[in-house]
């Protein structure tokens, strides 16, 4: 949607019509004829690490799919990351096109986070979740003291109409504690 908006922009300006936008691309709202409905990037990314640093997360890896919204969802995560003293152990971007994710999965999984901050249009998303659900699933067979990847928490938020962001126990999470249902 913000690219639809990046085009409807300057129509919108030159003809003096209303444009709402429904998209995260700040520059887009320009409180004449052009505005936005969604949280900036920049403040869902405080929130993020105010939650990560209430939670004890030191680490985090980013696993994104290469959009301009979600890029700036990233960029502004990276900043406030470090803030608040969260770092960043791995990243990585995907092209929309990605369907088996279990090299990124790898090498996100040896940068040993404490989460993966996941965020992707559909169907990536759901594909990568999934995969992601599957690698967790067989840690946890391994360790009599994690049986059941369902008994993990996560926390979802939404990133834009389109795509939805996610924070996934990272493998080496699940080895250290037993989430229970329902946990915060």
């Amino acid at each position: 949607i913000s690219l639809i908006g990046q085009v409807t922009k300057p129509l919108a300006t030159e003809a003096r019509i209303p444009h709402l936008c429904v998209c995260t691309v700040s520059w887009i709202g320009d409180g004449g004829y052009n505005f936005t409905n969604i949280p900036s990037p920049e403040a869902e990314a405080v929130l993020w690490a105010q939650e990560a640093r209430r939670r004890g997360i030191k680490t985090v890896a980013l696993i994104s799919q290469d959009y301009p919204s979600i890029n700036n969802h990233v960029k502004a995560l990276k900043i406030e990351a470090a803030r608040a003293g969260v770092a960043v152990a791995d990243e990585q971007r995907f092209e929309e096109s990605v369907r088996d994710f279990r090299s990124i999965i790898a090498r996100a999984e040896r940068a040993h986070p404490d989460v993966y901050y996941v965020e992707a249009l559909q169907p990536g998303l759901d594909m990568l979740g999934e995969q992601l659900a599957m690698r967790a699933s067989a840690m946890s067979q391994r360790s009599s003291r994690h049986p059941s990847v369902t008994d993990r928490s996560f926390s979802r938020a939404r990133g834009t109409p389109t795509a939805t962001c996610a924070t996934w126990p990272s493998s080496d999470a699940l080895k250290r504690s037993t989430p229970t249902r329902g946990s915060r």
